[in-house]
């Protein structure tokens, strides 16, 4: 009995030592073989900056703490080559062209340092993982944990995002541990659970801008502790109060919550070396940043007052300012596609939309009938027992609440992981799944059985492409271009596995077959592709000498295919600029019809910029290269692809006469 009660905790112990070792791998064996996705490049450069060169110019919108976490292992590298900041005078621009220098100008190893940095992200979610196990447990016991932790381990959103070096699993850990913290402080103030609480909101704070959303989340479990009960004890050393009246309770909370914002401050200090600057060489430097302030406080309204002023009075680290007025102003438009439109200002259903077409169809099937038998069951009791009842999962449900409400009125809608914190509150609530099926009949059972297994199987067969995940209602992942790109599809994860896949082909000798390649993201195509001819990119790496296009193999980013970012590459503000207009396309063609014409010979060459003069060539040319792609991307948009890499890459294999027939099309 004794060796029984010793040893009770070792199936639980393995069971949840299996599931997240189950996690790491699929994470693991898919990360190694993708390319680094846009943001991550700038997110490593960063970390390896703050530590470093202690010079926070580097990618300050995007949370100190998952950058330098992810650069851990990077600082024991003797031969890495640190990187060195551009002459760009923009903030915005220096970071892209500083990240680009230190991955593939500097000697140093990019698949090397993305595995390290990568890896270091997996286990912020292994511990995330561990924290809805735990949550899951402590209401509805290690059945329902199992789960929920189920749920969490093979979720291909998830499993997206684990191995990415961005803020987003480490927000979703931070939002999770806070309100867990906090709902945990709020029974029972004690000494340890405000610094408990204290640090997982400084996590938090440390990690994405979007954490400001905990004050109302915060606010709102204030009331309902008010609300419900009756006495509030409070440990302080030396002293036991037990507080009855609200107004009491009321000034202990908000105390708490005052001790909490003081602790955050001094972290936020903290990890910007308890220095105003962002920048190492605050002397030298100043009217670089006086600038970058000007041009992104103009015309954004009272919350850049409230920046601003925080600002003159060095209330908080300039970084950490400039990183969320920077947020601010980038929130207020940006382009957006969905099911073949393109916007600026996105749709309030995008986010709804995209956890429909992007959650597992079992999921979803399993998620509705917990929610269906939970209602059930509470649908007999009166208000005070059914908040009596759903007590402990009132945070999760404030999580939900708040954070989808924001979610849509968001303007923003370039990635289904800006709402990456849901699943991890959602599998936690299915927990409730183990309690509500125990008492509903055998096809409910087995039901949910049948719907587990189909879950599972969905993750294994995606594998190792998460980010492309999309479920049958959107045609599966190889119609997920159709219906969203960029971080929800197409974030530049594939660049890898097209140059394994065009050496396989024996594509990459030029002379046998032309090779044109549109990719969305930073990585470098010379790189993993090299010899490829470059059609246009974002961000640019097209090539420097002119080139025709013929009949051959087009490799198209699915996020270029749209062209929703075509006014970025030609420096336009919107998308009804009149830029694309048929009769401008035929005056810039002939220009460069000349050019080509010109070509034939080093002497002719060199005439023909003399008489129309460099500048005006080289910008009529690129004005020519991406009007001609947008030509070609609004075939393309027609055709079915006769391959795909990973998903994301588009494959298309065209005659000589289809590229002729394609341009000869209208804008």
């Amino acid at each position: 009995m004794l060796f029984k009660e010793k040893y009770k905790f070792i199936p639980e112990l393995s069971l949840v030592t299996l599931l997240l070792a189950i996690h790491f791998f699929l994470a693991f064996t898919s990360l190694v073989q993708e390319s680094p996705t846009f943001d991550e490049t700038v997110h490593v450069t960063g970390g390896v900056c703050y530590w470093k060169t202690d010079d926070y110019r580097i990618n300050p919108e995007n949370g100190n703490f998952p950058q330098r976490w992810a650069a851990i292992p990077l600082l024991y590298d003797k031969n890495l080559k640190v990187p060195l900041f551009t002459k760009s005078t923009s903030i915005e621009s220096n970071e892209w062209l500083t990240a680009y220098d230190f991955l593939y100008k500097k000697g140093n190893n990019p698949d090397r340092i993305f595995m390290l940095a990568k890896t270091m992200m997996v286990l912020l979610s292994l511990l995330l993982g561990l924290v809805v196990y735990f949550w899951s447990k402590k209401i509805f016991g290690i059945e329902g944990a199992a789960l929920s932790l189920l749920l969490y381990a093979f979720s291909p959103t998830i499993l997206a995002h684990s191995r990415l070096v961005t803020s987003d699993i480490a927000a979703a850990l931070g939002f999770i541990a806070s309100l867990w913290a906090i709902w945990y402080m709020l029974e029972k103030i004690t000494v340890t659970r405000v610094l408990l609480a204290s640090l997982c909101l400084s996590m938090l704070f440390l990690s994405k801008m979007s954490a400001f959303m905990i004050i109302p989340m915060y606010m709102i479990m204030i009331a309902v502790r008010l609300k419900t009960c009756p006495e509030l004890e409070v440990r302080i050393p030396g002293r036991v109060l037990k507080l009855r009246s609200q107004a009491g309770q009321l000034v202990a909370f908000l105390s708490a919550g005052l001790v909490n914002a003081l602790i955050i401050a001094f972290f936020i200090w903290m990890s910007f070396g308890f220095r105003y600057s962002m920048l190492n060489d605050d002397i030298g430097k100043r009217g670089i940043m006086d600038n970058n302030w000007h041009d992104i406080l103009k015309d954004t309204g009272m919350p850049g007052k409230v920046i601003d002023f925080t600002r003159q009075h060095r209330l908080l680290p300039e970084a950490y300012l400039f990183g969320f007025q920077f947020v601010l102003k980038k929130s207020e438009f940006r382009y957006a596609y969905l099911n073949g439109e393109c916007r600026l200002t996105g749709w309030w259903y995008y986010f709804p939309y995209a956890c429909l077409v992007k959650t597992p169809l079992p999921v979803l099937g399993l998620l509705a009938m917990i929610l269906f038998l939970a209602v059930k069951r509470l649908r007999p009791l009166s208000p005070d027992a059914i908040i009596e009842k759903i007590y402990p999962v009132i945070p999760l449900i404030i999580l939900v609440c708040v954070f989808g409400t924001f979610a849509m009125a968001s303007k923003m809608n370039i990635g289904h992981r800006h709402v990456l914190v849901l699943y991890p509150a959602a599998f936690i609530l299915a927990g409730a799944g183990w309690l509500l099926l125990k008492k509903a009949g055998d096809i409910a059972r087995f039901s949910a059985i049948f719907l587990v297994i189909w879950f599972i199987a969905e993750s294994m067969s995606i594998w190792p492409h998460y980010l492309a995940y999309f479920n049958q209602l959107a045609g599966g992942p190889a119609n997920g271009y159709r219906h969203m790109v960029d971080s929800s599809l197409d974030w530049g994860q594939d660049l890898k596995g097209l140059g394994k896949w065009l050496k396989k082909k024996d594509l990459l000798n030029q002379k046998k077959t032309n090779v044109y390649v549109s990719y969305f993201g930073i990585a470098c195509i010379d790189y993993y592709a090299p010899g490829v001819k470059k059609l246009p990119c974002y961000y640019g790496q097209e090539d420097d000498v002119p080139f025709q296009l013929r009949g051959g193999v087009y490799c198209v980013s699915a996020t270029m295919l749209p062209m929703i970012y075509m006014p970025e590459l030609l420096d336009i503000g919107d998308l009804n600029s009149g830029i694309l207009d048929e009769n401008l396309y035929k005056e810039v063609e002939s220009d460069v019809k000349q050019m080509f014409a010109a070509m034939t010979s080093n002497e002719k060459f060199m005439e023909f910029i003399k008489a129309r003069g460099g500048e005006f060539v080289v910008s009529r040319y690129r004005l020519y290269h991406i009007l001609r792609f947008a030509k070609l991307a609004r075939y393309l948009e027609t055709r079915k692809p006769d391959d795909n890499i990973g998903y994301s890459i588009l494959i298309f294999k065209l005659t000589d006469e289809e590229v002729s027939n394609a341009l000869k099309e209208k804008l």
